[in-house]
Parts: C-alpha cells; sequence; structure tokens
C-alpha cells in the first residue's frame, strides 16, 4: 500500500494565506528551491485546490529564474 504524504505550507498560527489572500510571507529563494526540488523527487502527484492551482498550476519560468526554481517547475509539472 501507498503512503499518502500530506504537506502544506502554513503560518504559525495555521494560515496559509493573509486577509486579502496575500502570501507575501512565504519566502522563496535558493535555499526553498532546493528543499523544494528534493521533495518533488519523492513525489508522485500533487493535488492543488482552485486558487492554488489559478496561482502555480499553469505558472511558466520567465527568463529570469534562478536555475533550481525552473528545475522545480519542471519536476511539478511532470508530476499527475
Amino acid at each position: 500500500m501507498r503512503k499518502v504524504i500530506l504537506e502544506l505550507i502554513t503560518s504559525l498560527d495555521g494560515f496559509i494565506e493573509g486577509a486579502n489572500g496575500e502570501i507575501d510571507w512565504i519566502p522563496f529563494d535558493e535555499e526553498a528551491a532546493n528543499y523544494l526540488n528534493g521533495f518533488a523527487d519523492e513525489i508522485d502527484s500533487i493535488l492543488y485546490g482552485r486558487t492554488s492551482f489559478e496561482m502555480y498550476g499553469r505558472h511558466e519560468n520567465p527568463d529570469t529564474t534562478m536555475e533550481a526554481e525552473s528545475s522545480l517547475w519542471s519536476k511539478l509539472k511532470s508530476k499527475k
């Protein structure tokens, strides 16, 4: 039997976004991209909610994206 692993990014008070839908409290830098790359190597599927999919599910890499972030988006888009 396969495992189901849930990973959420939440603030200490349990929220995912601010009152106005902002997620600017989540740092995304080279370290975060490298961590998420490792996580993406271990998973088979991603389940997005509607808002997350609208924000990230159709994300396209701009030319200015760091290498680790480009790798992450490629891995995430390859999941079923």
